[in-house]
């Protein structure tokens, strides 16, 4: 039996994928999180021990793991700060537009938007929101890329 429906997505059905587009945000978020509080730990609790430029192999690899520890951990500050680009177009879905509204024009606009409207302004939304889960992720993967070695290095520092 079909539905009148069938074929066309909801505004229910976009909500749940914005759900999971948010969640995805909140990981990556997450993540990010906890390599930079493991890279400040490490940096006070283990760099400082073992830093050491009594010969010429200590600096080099001194040097080597400070430079790449700054980096992961500039990556990951850099991934904590949102590139919000502000449109001139309206979504009522959005902080910025909403804000920029008067409350009655808001209500106004809520109380005329149709389904079609409303799954537009969802699916807008979740492309934003799917450009800053990919953003964090990617930031993700470049600063363990360069944690990772630094880690390695530490370790090395530490036995020799």
């Amino acid at each position: 039996m079909e539905t009148a429906n069938q074929g066309t997505v909801t505004p229910e059905e976009m909500e749940k994928v914005s759900v999971g587009i948010r969640e995805m945000v909140q990981f990556g978020e997450s993540k990010n999180g906890v390599l930079a509080a493991a890279n400040l730990a490490i940096l006070y609790n283990v760099a400082g021990k073992v830093i050491s430029f009594s010969s010429p192999l200590h600096a080099v690899l001194s040097v080597l793991a400070l430079v790449l520890f700054a980096v992961s951990t500039l990556i990951l500050f850099y991934s904590m700060f949102p590139k919000l680009k502000f449109s001139k177009s309206v979504n009522p879905l959005f902080f910025g537009s909403i804000h920029q509204m008067k409350q009655e024009d808001y209500v106004n606009l809520c109380e005329t938007m149709t389904e079609a409207e409303l799954v537009r302004h969802y699916a807008a939304h979740i492309h934003v929101n799917s450009g800053f889960a990919l953003r964090k992720f990617r930031d993700f993967k470049y600063a363990a890329a360069f944690a990772a070695p630094s880690y390695v290095i530490f370790a090395v520092l530490y036995f020799i």
